[in-house]
């Protein structure tokens, strides 16, 4: 099994548009952001989240990509994806399993406000932490098993 490499920072934010410009639907982008940095990942394809919101075929004004789109694109893209909506506790095991399965895991969590869904990237997980790509920041962080507890909200989805 392949064992995938921390994923690239994928801005939501200063995201660009295949002309060049900045995308100003970037806002709303993080699961389109967090897609990008998988395929470069796994497939080694540079897609903008504005590129991949427009395959989605969601608004120009912005994204708010669900679980089930998300998978389905990646699917059309040559990844294995598989949605899902598991309570934290099977989240957390199936977590453990990502570097030895070669995969990473879109998490939907109220992360940055409450009541308020944001993608992250999973691709690795510790005895106490979760290791995440986190496009609003444009960061590499880690959630212990309790902020993953409090914050996860119900759409995952697993990619290879």
């Amino acid at each position: 099994m392949k064992v995938l490499p921390v994923p690239p920072v994928i801005s939501q934010l200063w995201a660009k548009l295949p002309d060049g410009k900045f995308d100003p639907a970037s806002q709303s982008d993080c699961g389109e952001a967090c897609l990008s940095s998988a395929l470069i990942a796994i497939r080694d394809v540079e897609l903008s989240p504005g590129c991949i919101r427009q395959a989605l075929k969601l608004p120009e004004s912005g994204g708010w990509s669900n679980g089930e789109q998300l998978a389905d694109l990646s699917s059309r893209l040559g990844m294995t994806a598989h949605a899902q909506s598991v309570g934290w506790e099977v989240l957390w095991g199936d977590l453990g399993y990502l570097r030895h399965y070669g995969r990473y895991c879109l998490m939907l969590g109220d992360w940055l406000e409450s009541g308020v869904g944001h993608w992250v990237l999973a691709y690795e997980r510790s005895a106490t932490e979760v290791h995440v790509m986190g496009p609003y920041d444009a960061i590499l962080t880690s959630y212990t098993r309790e902020w993953l507890q409090g914050h996860l909200l119900a759409s995952q989805v697993l990619l290879s």
